[in-house]
């Protein structure tokens, strides 16, 4: 086992030196966006999956909670990153269809409220 932890070690190592190599969408392409809420920040990463078992990253977004944000609760931050995604991939929006991944329930109560929302952004 000790013989095997060097060899290991590299292997990691270099998965870590690797830089993620990010993708382009084919036209019309079905996307997928991945949400992630903390105490301080929000992000999201849209991807596209060229095989059942294969993504690939298109765009990372990320940022940190203004002070007032950090108070917000869980729904409101997943809406949070939703409307800020949204508005900063505005043209991957338009033009693929996407599908949001969250562990947050989403799809009552935030629904109505985000299609307002959509609306006043001009979608």
């Amino acid at each position: 086992m000790d013989g095997q932890l060097p060899k290991r070690f590299r292997k990691i190592k270099h998965c870590l030196m690797q830089p993620p190599i990010l993708s382009s969408p084919i036209p019309k392409e079905k996307l997928y966006m991945y949400l992630a809420v903390s105490e301080w920040a929000i992000s999201a990463v849209l991807f596209r999956c060229p095989s059942p078992k294969e993504q690939k990253p298109i765009y990372y977004v990320s940022r940190a909670l203004a002070d007032v944000e950090t108070r917000y609760s869980k729904m409101e931050l997943t809406a949070l990153a939703l409307r800020s995604a949204a508005q900063k991939l505005r043209p991957y929006f338009q033009a693929h269809p996407v599908i949001v991944l969250t562990d947050q329930p989403l799809r009552n109560s935030a629904q109505a409220r985000f299609n307002r929302e959509n609306a006043t952004m001009g979608h």
